[in-house]
């Protein structure tokens, strides 16, 4: 549907949460998960804006979660 700032919202939100859950629950590999699959779709998201700088740093932190 190409609204990608509506997305954006919507996976930041997410995001959010999955980090509040975690917080609250660090032994919880399911909302480490969340959080990882979520920081992929936002900078997915912050890509296809051209917003390449912040897409980068969302991968590096996925890549520093799953390592």
């Amino acid at each position: 549907m190409n609204r990608i700032p509506d997305a954006l919202e919507s996976y930041r939100k997410d995001l959010a949460i999955a980090e509040e859950l975690s917080a609250a629950d660090p032994k919880n590999e399911q909302y480490r998960g969340d959080i990882a699959y979520a920081l992929i779709r936002v900078s997915d998201m912050l890509a296809r804006l051209g917003d390449f700088p912040s897409a980068l740093m969302g991968y590096r932190k996925f890549i520093s979660l799953r390592a």
